[in-house]
């Protein structure tokens, strides 16, 4: 079918290898894809409908999903019980491995989904499990575009590459914050991209994990892996947050590659050894992306590149990035001074409001709802990593990003945020069509 098409857009081809992380949307909800980790996949075809419990109900928004969603994904027989209850869903698949093949056009659209064999064979065999092809205007939006210092010139090269598709005004996304998540040893998979890692999640008991970690044939193998590094290659972006043992409080605040300096010892023992000498229960985070200033000077600068990225309520347990407006304003426009402060405003405002087509959103002007964000230039500001509440069902934890330095907020002319506290105004109104 892909002779069909006059190729005037791209081609781009999201390979599920240890490397890929990057979505891609059109509009608002269009189409998703993404890949991300190499456990068993997830994938799923399904469709936005005006109403989901009519099946001939129009369909608004066509969606491909290929994820990993956990370590442990459920077995298939569940997804395709549940498939005919969900008349939206047109395929699902969690059996095998692959990638997606995309032909796009201003218009039009082809999805393959592609398996191989063993995905670890580069010459493994490759089959077609489902075609798709779908119809489309919008503008056109992907993503994430983060620097990697484990991939030097990944995000020169993408932006290379993806130059004829800018030049047609296809906007990329990124997140003026570096990617900061905390890391539970408990469930550790955030290494489960390195092979020597297998052995960890073989058996998810305490005791298991304890032997494995301890063991020199699994330490030696790591450092083997790290040196082809998915993902994290450095042991300053490790930082102790919080240990239970008391006698591991000094660790506190410091990197693994600090703590190692200290010890006298390379990052995988002073990595393995706190873990193992606070019982498993020590909780660290991980800046893995976005950390290079000067690269990220580059990508601020660049008109092309959407700022955007928020992710306030994925991973809530992990992360917390909603506070990207506040963090740019202060961190990158008043701090560092890598931007103006016009050009920050205008980042946040009115360059989404076009891209998207909200005609009325985005500018002061007058007949024009008046949704303002009144803030000081020299407090505003958040952190580069959350906060901890324990304030989900069962006392769960969640990360929240505060803010510093927004004074009021107004919706529609009405103050909905006044001095750091929400009031009681509800002027807001569900936009349709």
């Amino acid at each position: 079918m892909s002779g069909m098409f006059e190729k005037i857009f791209f081609r781009v081809y999201l390979r599920y290898s240890y490397h890929t992380y990057l979505y891609l949307y059109l509009s608002f909800s269009c189409f998703c894809l993404l890949f991300k980790s190499t456990f068993r996949p997830w994938i799923n075809a399904s469709v936005t409908m005006l109403d989901f419990d009519d099946p001939a109900s129009p369909v608004v928004a066509t969606e491909f999903v290929g994820t990993s969603i956990s370590s442990y994904p459920a077995p298939y027989e569940l997804f395709a019980q549940a498939v005919p209850d969900n008349p939206h869903v047109r395929f699902c698949e969690s059996r095998r491995r692959g990638y997606v093949s995309v032909d796009l056009e201003r218009a039009h659209m082809q999805v393959r989904l592609r398996v191989v064999s063993d995905a670890h064979d580069p010459k493994a065999d490759v089959a077609t499990l489902k075609t798709f092809a779908v119809e489309s205007g919008r503008p056109v939006t992907f993503l994430a575009l983060f620097d990697r210092d484990d991939i030097s010139e990944a995000v020169r090269t993408t932006l290379r590459k993806a130059a004829p598709l800018i030049k047609r005004g296809a906007r990329p996304q990124t997140s003026p914050l570096p990617l900061t998540r905390e890391v539970d040893m408990n469930n550790p998979f955030s290494f489960a991209a390195f092979p020597a890692w297998k052995r960890v999640f073989a058996d998810m008991s305490p005791e298991s994990h304890k032997k494995v970690y301890a063991d020199p044939s699994f330490r030696n193998q790591f450092r083997e892996d790290l040196k082809n590094p998915t993902g994290f290659s450095n042991w300053d972006r490790i930082v102790v947050h919080e240990c239970r043992n008391p006698a591991l409080k000094h660790l506190e605040r410091k990197s693994v590659a600090q703590i190692g300096k200290e010890q006298g010892k390379d990052g995988v023992d002073a990595f393995l050894d706190t873990v193992l000498a606070d019982n498993l229960e020590v909780e660290l985070t991980m800046a893995s992306w976005n950390t290079r200033e000067d690269r990220m000077r580059e990508l601020l600068n660049n008109r092309a590149i959407l700022m955007a990225l928020g992710d306030g309520g994925a991973h809530v347990d992990m992360l917390c990035d909603a506070g990207y407006p506040t963090y740019l304003l202060g961190t990158w426009v008043r701090e560092k001074e890598a931007i103006t402060l016009e050009e920050g405003v205008r980042k946040l405002t009115s360059d989404p409001a076009d891209l998207f087509g909200l005609k009325d959103r985005g500018r002061l002007a007058k007949g024009v709802p008046a949704d303002v964000a009144i803030f000081d230039p020299s407090a505003i500001g958040s952190n580069n990593h959350g906060e901890r509440r324990y304030d989900l069902p069962g006392g769960a934890k969640r990360i929240v990003m505060p803010s510093r330095g927004v004074e009021y907020t107004v919706v529609n002319g009405a103050i909905t945020w006044e001095q750091g506290k929400l009031n009681e105004a509800k002027a807001g109104k569900v936009l349709r069509g």
